[in-house]
Formats: C-alpha cells, structure tokens, sequence
C-alpha cells in the first residue's frame, strides 16, 4: 500500500513529503510501485541540485524505513532514472537528468 509522509530530518532540520510503501518486499515494490519510486529518485535528485551542502536526501519509506540518496553515491542512481525516463518517453524529465549529472 502506498500513501504520502511527511518526515522530518533532524540533520537537515527540514520537512520532507516522501511515499511511503507499507507492507511490501523489494520484489512488490518493483513490480507495483517503480514508476513511483523513479518518481521520487528524481525529485530527491533534483533537490539536491538545489542545495549543494547537503550529502544526503530522504527519498521513500518502505516498510517503516527511510531510503536516502546521497551526494557521493548519486551516479547509479541518475543513471538508472535516466535508463527509466528514456523508456518511458519522457524526454523533458531526461533533459533535467543529463543536466543534473553535469551539476551533482
């Protein structure tokens, strides 16, 4: 089941509205919810453009636990959003990924 939180990180001291996947495996969330998750990849990753001194970003909940993207193991993850968006047409969202991978 997925629903929105908003969760608030003590580091960053901000408010962050991430999905939350309650009740799932690794394998459900793939075969149910990857649109959403590549969703909140690339938001986390375009945020991170935004504020340079952070390393680190919440980005879903799954079963109670945070999911974070951080600064310096960014690449894996936007190049697998790009593969994602590339398949799915939407080139508008890839434009922004080829620039964020030039400025993460």
């Amino acid at each position: 089941m997925k629903s929105n939180i908003t969760y608030f990180d003590k580091i960053l001291q901000a408010d962050f509205k991430i999905p939350a996947f309650e009740e799932v495996t690794p394998s459900i969330l793939k075969e149910e919810y990857d649109d959403e998750v590549y969703r909140a990849i690339y938001a986390s990753l375009a945020r991170l453009e935004i504020k340079p001194d952070w390393n680190n970003i919440p980005c879903f909940s799954m079963n109670g636990v945070i999911f974070e993207i951080d600064r310096g193991d960014h690449e894996e993850h936007l190049n697998n959003c790009l593969a994602y968006f590339t398949e799915s047409e939407e080139y508008e969202t890839c434009a922004h990924l080829v620039r964020l991978k030039n400025t993460l």
